[in-house]
């Protein structure tokens, strides 16, 4: 939590039920010095199940980071007409639903502790679940209220620097950096979206140079792509021509002409061998595909086990696949670093993220496409959102397939 927890409890505990008997006081006690353990085998010995002792059990739980218990208890509570009106047991069950990634419910309780307690806390809950949501126009409304009172919290920063980079608002993002460091925050994340804003207005030396200047620790993976974005950008030297003696030329005619001949006669040789393993490759890979195709993925995974040779790009894009499928996202997402066409590993990383429910990745991924690709095939990409799981997992395992 990003406030002084304690403070609710003491308010439920004192204020809400100063009329309970010791054993609920006493729990409360428990929770406030950290006793989690002891503060719920206290709450369940009450016989009693009445409304306050639900909500305790669902907030000793909650501290527990038994989040589906605390939801379980809490749920119950509310229930009752009392709790519904109460701000408290609706606010855990907010936050155990969005530790969850229950954002949709998480959303629905926050909105009403909310409207029956209007806070910077309940405000900053609410503004990221909507963030994850993608829901940026609302976000940003609970972010700014929540960074009036809480103007050190550099999550809130990170959040609202997000969402104004995807709408290209440059000057709300220097006017955020601006704020942030007149609260003497010392974080490499506005270096890393002041870097981002030069990318984008193409200058690549300034933001280069800013890059190389942040520590690599939280932001390593996000600045090691800009990197290498820029490397994308900047022109390789011109080869110099090597001059070559025309005497040599004429002296050396008779050796150039044996090792052409014996080089044709080198690549002959090749070209069969190659031709039949490359078939052989085709096979292999054909039926690998055909099998994933039909959920087969133990037998996809035998066929690409048994290919023991330098692995061609259709290998690699069906490995991706296959891990996607299995579930190993950050395997996946790997491999697809060492594709060599950038349209074809943006792509596949985006159908990871969405089947993985990676919706801030995915929004990242759509920003850097527009630098990477071109706007069109980052509008292209931001529309698989709207498909539904059945016909993403279609699309994924038809795409590239030739």
């Amino acid at each position: 939590m990003n406030f002084k927890k304690y403070s609710i409890i003491i308010i439920l505990a004192f204020s809400q039920i100063s009329s309970a008997k010791d054993p609920l006081k006493e729990g409360f006690l428990f929770l406030e010095t950290g006793e989690y353990n002891k503060a719920f085998s206290t709450f369940s010995s009450i016989k009693t199940i009445t409304p306050q002792v639900l909500t305790a059990k669902g907030i000793s739980k909650y501290f527990l980071k038994d989040y589906n218990g605390s939801i379980f208890y809490l749920e119950r509570a509310l229930k009752f007409p009392s709790e519904k009106k109460n701000w408290i047991p609706n606010y855990f069950a907010g936050i155990s639903n969005y530790e969850l990634k229950n954002f949709s419910k998480a959303n629905y309780y926050f909105k009403i502790a909310f409207n029956l307690k209007p806070s910077s806390e309940i405000s900053l809950w609410l503004g990221k679940t909507l963030f994850e949501q993608g829901d940026y126009t609302e976000a940003e409304k609970f972010l700014l209220k929540a960074l009036k009172e809480h103007k050190k919290n550099e999550e809130i920063y990170e959040k609202l620097l997000f969402l104004y980079f995807k709408f290209d608002n440059f000057d709300k993002i220097e006017e955020i950096i601006q704020l942030g460091r007149n609260e003497n925050i010392n974080s490499p994340l506005f270096d890393l979206y002041e870097a981002k804003i030069y990318l984008k207005k193409g200058e690549s030396d300034k933001a280069k140079n800013i890059l190389l200047s942040i520590p690599k620790d939280k932001f390593a993976k996000e600045i090691d792509d800009m990197l290498s974005i820029l490397s994308t950008i900047e022109k390789p030297p011109l080869l110099k021509k090597i001059p070559i003696s025309k005497n040599y030329i004429i002296d050396s005619r008779k050796l150039n002409i044996y090792f052409l001949l014996l080089g044709i006669l080198s690549l002959l040789i090749m070209g069969l061998v190659y031709r039949n393993r490359r078939k052989d490759y085709e096979q292999k890979l054909d039926f690998a595909q055909e099998l994933m195709k039909a959920k087969d993925y133990d037998g996809c995974q035998e066929i690409l086990d048994s290919i023991r040779v330098p692995y061609p790009e259709k290998f690699k894009i069906i490995k991706i696949k296959l891990l996607t499928f299995k579930g190993n996202f950050s395997e996946a997402i790997d491999l697809c670093e060492e594709l060599k066409d950038i349209k074809t590993k943006e792509t596949l990383k985006a159908y990871i993220y969405l089947l993985s429910n990676d919706l801030v990745n995915f929004q990242k991924l759509i920003d850097y496409a527009e630098l990477t690709l071109n706007k069109t095939t980052a509008e292209e990409l931001l529309n698989l959102k709207y498909h539904d799981t059945n016909t993403l997992k279609e699309f994924f395992t038809n795409f590239h397939n030739n």
